[in-house]
């Protein structure tokens, strides 16, 4: 893979990383197993470990000590699921030499926008794996305009049924549904929370231990789906760069990888001469699969 990009290609595909984790980075609260080092190719699988609080603890024996063949219940908590990595999105731009030459494109701007598209379409397809085959009846049914706080408990109490600790509990909800919950006067009243971000900014961090995130790209998966809630064992998602070793690329190939989150795509440039065109593409390529589906509850329109 060719490992060369000048400033403005490092400076193109900067602005589109920041776009896609925008869009994307509600993916990170699941189980993950991200990397943008290793090639790997298609069909290849990926273990993601899954954590749960199965298992029960047992009294001491202080004639067995800390023997951990003595005891039933010493196993770790972990599981993995495997991931195959088989899902290839690519969001291009394709500019003429008469479009280089007679408009003053903003070629930044535009691969943001792309970056954005991207961030849907991989949002999308990591979100299609709720179904109620995979996690069976919603724990909530209900329009945007009658969603409020007593809703948040109900999603809870269903969790608290399937005994998924509260700690590292999170609520993803379609934009519409997070608007009227800001709206609600037992979340936007600051006074309750010794804070205004309800009114200042729409946003609600955290409530009834749900740390609170919403997207304009959950898909409704046939199944009028809205929004989910859980842990992050609930679904499992991997991430790798596809192997190019080998491959003779015309032009510029690099990864783009954000640090914090781990997201990352392979951002190319060439030209094609047959096309007479400049082509930009990002490209993420990655897999995911139902993890522990008791840890996690759908919640759809009515």
């Amino acid at each position: 893979m060719a490992i060369s990009a000048n400033l403005k290609d490092t400076e193109i595909a900067q602005g589109a990383l920041e776009a896609f984790v925008d869009g994307f980075a509600p993916v990170t609260r699941f189980s993950t197993n991200f990397s943008s080092e290793f090639a790997t190719l298609k069909g290849d699988t990926v273990q993601v470990p899954l954590y749960s609080a199965t298992g029960a603890a047992e009294d001491y024996d202080a004639s067995k000590g800390f023997n951990p063949d003595a005891y039933s219940t010493q196993s770790a908590d972990a599981t993995t699921v495997s991931v195959t990595i088989d899902k290839r999105v690519t969001a291009q731009l394709e500019l003429t030499v008469k479009q280089l030459n007679e408009h003053e494109l903003d070629i930044g701007l535009m691969m943001k926008q792309k970056a954005h598209q991207l961030a849907k379409s991989c949002f999308q397809y990591v979100l299609g794996v709720v179904t109620n085959a995979n996690y069976g009846a919603a724990a909530l049914t209900s329009t945007a305009a009658n969603f409020d706080a007593a809703d948040l408990t109900t999603i809870s109490t269903a969790l608290n049924a399937n005994e998924v600790p509260k700690m590292g509990r999170f609520a993803l909800f379609d934009c519409d549904y997070m608007d009227e919950l800001t709206d609600d006067t037992r979340i936007s009243d600051g006074s309750a929370f010794g804070s205004y971000e309800a009114i200042r900014d729409g946003r609600v961090p955290r409530v009834k231990g749900f740390d609170l995130m919403e997207s304009f790209f959950i898909p409704s998966n046939s199944e009028n789906l809205v929004g989910v809630a859980g842990r992050a064992e609930g679904i499992a998602v991997a991430q790798r760069i596809l192997d190019r070793s080998g491959l003779d690329i015309n032009g510029v190939s690099f990864v783009q990888s954000h640090p914090e989150s781990g997201l990352a795509f392979t951002y190319r440039r060439f030209f094609d001469d047959t096309l007479d065109k400049l082509i930009i593409a990002l490209e993420w390529y990655g897999g995911r699969s139902v993890g522990i589906a008791s840890a996690m509850e759908r919640i759809v329109s009515a």
